[in-house]
């Protein structure tokens, strides 16, 4: 099984954008026919210009698609929009960060901004290259907490978050590689992992 689609770039969804998302796929399943805008509206309780700036939104991330024979119902979910693959994060030497999207993947119900797919040795056996990690954005984390975190500015890696008395480093769960302690910022915290278990078996 392959968890990469086709690389479309897309930037993450809002918390506000995936609701709207979820209702439009729903009535579209409930009625056969996608909801009005003025039915999107009403039920929100937004104004026609604050749901035309969402729709744009979500039409400019490519989570919908205009129906050109269709005017007053004309917005369809492309099913397979949810979370960017935005490319590789090492788990071994910190390297430059890889932003370019590498595909899409659906899990709009997991609470994650994106995902990430683990390269090199440095956090396993816990992590593997190859898994993929769900990562939300976030600014700090705690003491233990896995971590994206940007090296030096430009520099991303994935590693285990370490506070002691005022200081705080970046760690790995493989002993082969040294802690990192150079100047960083944390710029997300792994929340999930996705692992492919059968063509690890080689099934």
């Amino acid at each position: 099984m392959d968890y990469i689609c086709n690389p479309i770039p897309m930037r993450p969804l809002t918390d506000r954008q995936k609701t709207l998302l979820d209702f439009i796929a729903r009535r579209s399943r409930e009625t056969g026919v996608p909801p009005s805008l003025r039915e999107i509206a009403a039920h929100f309780s937004i104004t026609a210009g604050g749901l035309q700036k969402q729709v744009r939104a979500l039409l400019a991330k490519g989570a919908l698609k205009r129906l050109k024979d269709r005017i007053a119902r004309g917005l369809q979910v492309v099913e397979e929009a949810g979370l960017p693959v935005l490319g590789r994060v090492p788990a071994g030497p910190p390297s430059e960060a890889l932003e370019d999207a590498e595909g899409r993947l659906d899990l709009r119900e997991l609470k994650a901004d994106y995902l990430l797919r683990v390269k090199g040795e440095s956090m396993a056996p816990e992590l593997k290259p190859g898994d993929l990690v769900l990562v939300v954005q976030a600014p700090d984390a705690q003491d233990g907490d896995l971590v994206i975190a940007h090296v030096d500015g430009a520099e991303a890696t994935l590693k285990r978050l370490r506070r002691r008395g005022g200081k705080a480093w970046l760690e790995a769960a493989n002993p082969a590689y040294p802690p990192v302690r150079k100047p960083f910022r944390v710029v997300g915290k792994v929340v999930g992992l996705l692992r492919d278990y059968a063509r690890r078996r080689g099934g």
